[in-house]
């Protein structure tokens, strides 16, 4: 058993978006309508439904999960999601961590386009320290504050891979990203598990985001660590992962995510 709460960040682009019935539930991230995962605070949907997933009553942000968590591995093909979903049910269930996961992680994003902290493209930004912020403000907030641990996943990159500039760019908008979260979170020393772009990903500059990647994660070592994907296989269309792979890919940052912390 883990002793004190982890709290989990996941942020990014599709791929680790959860299953939700509708895009459109929590697209202002007041609440998590997720039913295997319950009580996980502002996750924004991902594009498909699965018939297991049913409809709780929405919980507030921040709450502590709540034990034992259910978990039926998927058996379908569909894209996106899951990823999310098995993390948290390893951490808490097979890995021993009282969990809270805070997230905003939105399709199609760039992180130079949507994750900024300031000026036009700070929409996901602005949305996930406002999901942080409101459940530390959150009848569980006393409970919050007792954390032990605290990680950031990061799994983004494929709409900055699509764009010469931004891919380009990409190592020095991290920079301004991370060191602005790390001051509106509070957390000089916030971890981050970065997932890296797939090898095999369709996009066009794709070269400049990984090796832009393995820079950030070599210039801030004792804080990040890189997740590789290349052994993972993606969809058709080159950036996704079907839902079973999803939910493999999610055990193992499980795993990461623990030996981390």
């Amino acid at each position: 058993m883990t002793a004190g709460i982890t709290r989990v960040i996941v942020a990014g682009q599709s791929n680790p978006q959860p299953y939700c019935p509708d895009t459109r539930v929590v697209v202002d991230a007041k609440y998590s309508p997720l039913a295997n995962v319950p009580a996980v605070s502002g996750f924004r949907g991902s594009f498909n439904s699965d018939t297991r997933i049913k409809i709780k009553p929405w919980q507030p942000y921040g709450q502590v999960l709540s034990y034992p968590m259910t978990y039926t591995p998927l058996t379908s093909s569909r894209l996106w999601g899951g990823a999310s979903q098995v993390l948290a049910w390893r951490l808490a269930n097979q890995l021993g961590h009282t969990l809270s996961i805070t997230s905003w992680a939105e399709g199609s994003t760039g992180l130079a386009t949507d994750w900024l902290p300031a000026g036009v493209g700070n929409k996901c930004y602005r949305e996930l320290v406002n999901v942080w912020n409101v459940g530390n403000a959150s009848p569980y907030a006393p409970t919050l504050a007792t954390a032990a641990r605290t990680v950031l996943l990061w799994w983004q990159g494929e709409t900055d891979a699509m764009d010469s500039t931004n891919s380009a760019a990409y190592q020095a908008n991290w920079n301004t990203f991370i060191a602005q979260l790390r001051t509106d979170l509070g957390i000089a020393n916030l971890k981050v598990l970065l997932v890296k772009l797939n090898a095999a990903s369709s996009t066009t500059f794709k070269a400049n985001v990984r090796s832009a990647q393995v820079a950030i994660q070599g210039a801030d070592s004792s804080r990040i660590t890189l997740f590789d994907t290349d052994a993972y296989a993606l969809s058709g269309d080159g950036l996704h992962y079907i839902s079973t792979v999803a939910e493999t890919i999610g055990l193992a940052i499980a795993t990461a995510i623990d030996g981390m912390v």
